[in-house]
This record gives C-alpha cells, sequence and structure tokens, in this order.
C-alpha cells in the first residue's frame, strides 16, 4: 500500500485515525490501533507487534496522549503481548514526556551504542547501577545516597582506595606515601599515636633534622640536629623554660667517669687521666669542675677529647689534694679555663 500526497503543502501523506465523532476523549480510550500479524500453513494468524494510541488523562479542558509499542512474547506454548515502548504526555505543555521501556519486572534495554542523557538517570529508592551479569555496582537508598560501590564490604570509617585491581574500602595509611610526596596542608597538623614510639629520621650520611618556624612572616632555622656532629642540637636563640635543669652528660674513659658539673676523683698511688667530653657547638657554655680529692701521691691529667684544646694545650694537671680545675666550652673544640 503507498500513500501519496497528492495536496501541494510539504506535509507529505497522511494516515489518520479519528474517534468516533462527537465523543470526547475518557481516560484510557483507544484512538487507533495498529496489529501486525503472522499466518502459519494452517492459516493460523497470531499477532506479533501493535502500535496502540490512547487517552492517556483527560479532564474538562485539554487531554493527554499515550502510545504504547508492543511486542510477542512466547514461553513455548503461548504468545502474548507485552509493552516494550510508552510514551506518555502529561497535562503540563512544557514538553516532557514520561517513557518506559519495558513494563514487566525482569525487563531488559540494550543500547548498542553510546547513551546520552542530557538531565537525569533516575532510579527506583534501593535501585543499583548493575554490570552485564547482574552485579550491582553502585547501590543507592530512597535519599539518593551511594550505600555501596562494587562487592566490598566496608567498615565505618574506611576510604576508598585502589588496590591494583579494583577500587575497595579501607583504613587510612600512609604506609606507601612517600615524605617527599607530602604537600603543604591548610590547617593545624597534629601528629600522634597512641601507642609506640614516634621516630624522626634521616637515612642519607650525615644529613640533619631541621626545624623551621615563621618569625613575623619570616621562615627561620629555630634548631638544627646536626647529622655530622654526633646529633649535636644548634638552636638560633635562648633556651627558655620556667625550669631548665642542663642534661648530664657523663664521659667515662681509662676508669674515669667525668659528668657536667662537678667530678670528685681519688688518686691513690696512680696517676688518673679525666677525657673531657668533644667540645661541639651544642657544648658552648657547659662548665666542668675537676677536682682532686685525696692526698694519694697520683696527679690527675685533664685531657681534651679528640681535636679539642684547653686554653690552647693538650691537657692540664692537677697535682695537689683539693686542687681543681673549671672548663667552660668557648667554642667547637675550644676549652677555656675560668
Amino acid at each position: 500500500m503507498i500513500l501519496k500526497n497528492t495536496n501541494t503543502d510539504a506535509n507529505g501523506a497522511r494516515l489518520r485515525f479519528v474517534k468516533d465523532a462527537g465523543e470526547a476523549g475518557a481516560d484510557s480510550d483507544n484512538i487507533g490501533v495498529i496489529e501486525f500479524y503472522g499466518d502459519d500453513a494452517a492459516q493460523t494468524q497470531t499477532v506479533f507487534a501493535k502500535i496502540v494510541a490512547e487517552v492517556s488523562e483527560a479532564d474538562d479542558t485539554d487531554e493527554a496522549g499515550k502510545l504504547s509499542f508492543y511486542v510477542a512474547e512466547s514461553d513455548g506454548t503461548t504468545t502474548a503481548l507485552a509493552a516494550g515502548l510508552v510514551l506518555e504526555g502529561e497535562h503540563a505543555t512544557d514538553g516532557e514526556v514520561d517513557v518506559t521501556i519495558g513494563a514487566g519486572t525482569a525487563s531488559t534495554t540494550t543500547v548498542a551504542g553510546d547513551l546520552k542523557v542530557t538531565t537525569n538517570i533516575i532510579l527506583d529508592d534501593g535501585g543499583s547501577l548493575t554490570e552485564a551479569g547482574g552485579t550491582a555496582a553502585f547501590t543507592f537508598d530512597g535519599s539518593g545516597n551511594v550505600t555501596k560501590i562494587g562487592q566490598d564490604s566496608p567498615s565505618s570509617g574506611e576510604f576508598l582506595k585502589f588496590d591494583g585491581t579494583n577500587w575497595v574500602s579501607g583504613a587510612a595509611t600512609v604506609s606507601g606515601l612517600a615524605c617527599d610526596d607530602l604537600s603543604v596542608g591548610d590547617a593545624a597538623v597534629t601528629l600522634s599515636t597512641s601507642v609506640g614510639n614516634i621516630t624522626i629520621e634521616t637515612q642519607a650520611s650525615d644529613t640533619d633534622i631541621i626545624f623551621n618556624v615563621d618569625d613575623g612572616g619570616s621562615q627561620i632555622t629555630a634548631l638544627t640536629l646536626d647529622g655530622s656532629d654526633d646529633g649535636a642540637a644548634i638552636f638560633k636563640s635562648t633556651i627558655k623554660g620556667t625550669v631548665f635543669k642542663p642534661a648530664v652528660e657523663v664521659v667515662s674513659s681509662a676508669g674515669v667517669t667525668v659528668s657536667k658539673g662537678y667530678t670528685a676523683i681519688t688518686t691513690g698511688g696512680s696517676n688518673r687521666t679525666a677525657t673531657m667530653p668533644e667540645a661541639t657547638a651544642a657544648l658552648v657554655g657547659a662548665t666542668y669542675t675537676i677536682k682532686k680529692v685525696d692526698s694519694g701521691s697520683g696527679n690527675i691529667s685533664v685531657t681534651a677529647e679528640g681535636d679539642g684544646l684547653i686554653d690552647g694545650g693538650a691537657s692540664v694537671v692537677i697535682y695537689h689534694q683539693f686542687e681543681s680545675v673549671t672548663l667552660i666550652c668557648r667554642a667547637a673544640d675550644v676549652w677555656d679555663i675560668i
């Protein structure tokens, strides 16, 4: 059957279905039906598809239309039509049309190419985005929250991370993060642990640990732990505190222990050697007093360690009972007698 337009306009040929004249359309009234039948050898006709136009909604002033496309389904013994695509208009003239693809609960719509949606994809409450095998990849609740990603079973407080194959949940960790990958933050930082120690270390030869602070808008180095000087602490400014007790530095050599502050030595009949600690920049200002407290014939040789000098010499000797010497570290490798 060929439809040919004999009019002089450019609207083309038309096939028009008109409801009974004089009757207003009521809800669900059919306007027209196109059916597609097959005919077997016994001349048994079976409908395989149809298109139905009907009134979707009607009131006193206007009517909305509905167009349904049906295709046949068969279980091997019977064939029945099911709506595959339904286009349903609304009363509002806003250009929106409800589109339903597949009316059955197990319907599947396959798009061979790309699917482009210019507004939203809306799922029923508890719906999910599912891969081809039927496994949910993203699951949502009725409030629009994502309740599950993939097949992982997360615990409270865990984060999404990539394990090299899949995105899975896991506790926050920086075990695989290099320190030189850390960037400047924009808030206060607290470094703490409830168990064990916090260790800050350098691993390259003779490297330092440096503490920088901001003083009036300028970065200054407040403290350096000198890796090339036995970890000596170098402070830029004074050390302040409500109570300050100098740490006791103990140096043992040849059976004589020299402590920061005061050391009493008994010689008996043997000469003794008291070796001073290494004079470093961190030790500047420290004082040591060594005293011979007995009347034995032995003397005490107070000796600088390494390249250090005591008033320009390598050592100073105490001969008599109750004689003492007090040394102060003036600079690296420099001891002064006071």
